[in-house]
């Protein structure tokens, strides 16, 4: 079986099999060298040579991943993901994010404490270990307010609010699945955009724990969409049939199927007939996908779909059968599906005429592959039945072409009071449209934390500083200014087909500020033509020397600001352009200093050939429009050519003028 990182770089180029990855890429992703990164491709090639696939080298390029037997590669692939999901089997247990994966299930799920040397001796490690794991673990909980408490005879236990510990569940537990899932049947336009996925299934996780009914994160999936169609249905005037008595039978199921309407029913403004808590109860007998009672194994029926899968990737060029998200949800489906058609009973879908109109495509293909399963054939299935089948596929198209959730951190003074107050507005404000990762201090702030982050809100000005992702400046009171501001990003974020989020998408929808506005920030006297290889230092020096010509101010000051900057996170931004700045503004008037090294210049031991250095010096007064001068350089980050037009300036005016005119 491959080891993480080789299922981490398999996963890498899987994602992007239509081009090549390099191994730079991979060694900043694995926070490895390139050596490593190579060695462990080398050892990839060898396992997946075996199992229908390759990697293709090309020099300059990278690697790139080739499937050659779609059905024996995806059958390992499918394989190799099982293992991952096995992270709670003490057999496979190995590292220290399993062992934590492996205590946080304990303690949320399955038991209220646990004592530290009962937890050793379950997976055969030493108390030092574990020790070290729930080290690992508060600081996973302290974003939320939640901490690792130990008493006598109780043993070890997550001490917090509930409403604390349900956002750590959402999390940890079901933010690749769950919440990427539930965000693509929120964003589909006129079918469930109206309804609270998070929400759902929020309540549905606690009362299944309060009740002590573990569910796998697919019955969760598929309960959660159930229960956003019986909303959809009731609000569409539609009414569900009531079950047989032998369909269910009283008992606990049921009390926490009733327990999971009455909240709804009071979240949601509604009322949901007491009927629904027996369809739900439904999924709670049926969690562990047997479907032996209509006839088919599971096994046999699970063969069948991916095959039919294997066809629509095929038609398609989706990744429908590596989905095991989609499998369960089908064959969890399907099960209660053909339950009604035997009984003769069948529900209306309130979105088949919606999905006719808006998906006609995936509707057809839904119908024509799935229509050869054996278990179809002798049976007349109806278009709302075919139309709740192909919810699952849309499901699944949205999960493919949005592949995150919006993930936001906080930045206040000291990372505390302020900040925890501004993190419960946005959560009242806001709700599900992100996922608040970090709350930190100014000075907390590290490159580890930004990789993970795609929007930052701030109640300190950072405009000074530069990032690859917004930057939103907010009050802690949050005016409706802000909330309107934050919603603004929110919908970029969402806004394009592929979830690319770039500068060009805000362009569309901000008002374009003329680059003819940014001369009054330039002067020849700050230019650099650098002949011959140099390094970061020397270059930083030369160009501070350049700027105490303008404003008497120590260059050792400067250089310390900026050395300080970087230990927040590299400031080189491509392969050959760094944008060094000081952490806070020093001088009286704001400045762009730029160097031109054709030869390179060997920054740190990652990037050896930077070719273009812009450094800012922003006012400390501010409110001089220096923060357009950021944005520039970010639609610089992001366009290859501009960077390689700027490159090949051979003056101050050459540059000038390929800045102003793109």
């Amino acid at each position: 079986m491959l080891n993480k990182k080789e299922q981490f770089i398999l996963k890498k180029l899987l994602d992007m099999q239509e081009s090549y990855l390099s191994s730079t890429q991979l060694a900043e992703d694995l926070h490895v060298s390139d050596r490593t990164v190579r060695k462990y491709i080398s050892q990839l090639k060898t396992t997946i040579e075996k199992h229908g696939a390759s990697i293709n080298s090309k020099t300059g390029y990278g690697y790139q991943l080739e499937i050659q037997s779609s059905i024996q590669f995806y059958e390992f692939y499918n394989q190799m993901n099982k293992y991952i999901e096995r992270k709670d089997d003490i057999a496979v247990i190995q590292e220290s994010l399993d062992r934590q994966y492996y205590i946080l299930k304990k303690l949320f799920f399955e038991m209220e404490s646990a004592k530290v040397d009962d937890l050793a001796s379950d997976l055969f490690v030493s108390r030092s270990t574990i020790t070290n794991d729930l080290s690992s673990i508060k600081k996973l909980l302290s974003p939320y307010d939640l901490k690792i408490d130990n008493r006598t005879k109780k043993g070890i236990y997550v001490a917090g609010i509930e409403t604390n510990k349900r956002h750590f569940i959402m999390y940890y537990f079901f933010n690749d699945k769950m919440m990427n899932a539930t965000l693509g049947f929120s964003s589909y336009e006129g079918l469930l955009n109206e309804i609270d996925t998070l929400k759902i299934t929020s309540i549905v996780l606690e009362e299944c724990r309060q009740g002590e009914l573990h569910l796998s994160d697919y019955a969760i999936y598929n309960l959660v969409l159930h229960i956003c169609l019986a909303i959809k249905r009731l609000t569409s005037g539609y009414e569900l049939k009531q079950i047989t008595s032998e369909d269910v039978t009283e008992g606990e199921e049921i009390k926490i199927a009733k327990n999971i309407v009455n909240r709804i029913s009071a979240e949601f403004e509604i009322t949901l007939p007491e009927v629904e808590a027996y369809y739900i109860s439904l999924h709670f007998f049926n969690r562990n996908n047997r479907v032996s009672f209509i006839g088919y194994e599971k096994e046999i029926l699970e063969s069948q779909i991916k095959l039919a899968f294997q066809q629509l990737t095929e038609i398609t060029g989706m990744p429908f059968v590596a989905d095991e998200l989609l499998l369960h949800g089908i064959l969890s489906h399907i099960s209660l599906m053909m339950n009604r058609v035997k009984k003769g009973t069948s529900i209306e879908n309130p979105l088949l005429s919606e999905i006719k109109q808006n998906y006609p495509e995936i509707h057809q293909l839904t119908m024509q592959q799935l229509a050869t399963l054996p278990i179809f054939i002798t049976e007349d299935i109806s278009e709302d039945e075919w139309a709740y089948l192909t919810i699952h596929l849309l499901a699944a198209i949205e999960r493919y072409i949005k592949p995150k959730q919006l993930l936001v951190t906080v930045v206040c003074a000291t990372g505390v009071g302020s900040a925890q107050m501004l993190k419960s507005r946005l959560e009242n404000e806001f709700g599900s449209k992100f996922i608040i990762k970090y709350v930190v201090g100014y000075y907390d702030l590290s490159e580890e934390i930004i990789q993970d982050t795609d929007i930052i809100i701030s109640t300190i000005d950072l405009s000074n500083l530069v990032f690859k992702i917004p930057v939103l400046y907010v009050s802690v009171f949050l005016p409706k200014d802000d909330v309107e501001k934050i919603n603004t990003e929110i919908d970029l974020f969402y806004s394009n087909d592929t979830n690319i989020y770039t500068q060009k998408n805000r362009n569309t929808i901000k008002e374009n500020h003329s680059n003819k506005d940014l001369l009054r920030f330039f002067n020849k006297d700050l230019f650099l033509l650098i002949e011959g290889e140099t390094t970061r230092d020397e270059v930083i020096d030369q160009m501070i020397e350049l700027v105490t010509k303008f404003e008497n101010i120590s260059s050792k000051r400067v250089i310390e600001q900026i050395n300080q900057r970087e230990t927040f996170g590299s400031v080189v931004f491509t392969k050959q352009l760094a944008v060094p700045h000081p952490m806070e503004s020093l001088h009286e008037n704001s400045f762009v200093v730029v160097a031109i090294a054709k030869d390179g210049i060997v920054w740190d031991e990652q990037n050896q050939q930077v070719r273009l250095v812009i450094m800012l010096l922003s006012s400390k007064y501010g409110h001089d429009g220096f923060d357009k001068v950021g944005k520039k350089m970010v639609s610089i980050i992001e366009n290859k050519e501009l960077e390689n037009r700027l490159i090949k300036s051979n003056n101050y005016h050459e540059f000038i003028k390929q800045f102003i005119e793109n």
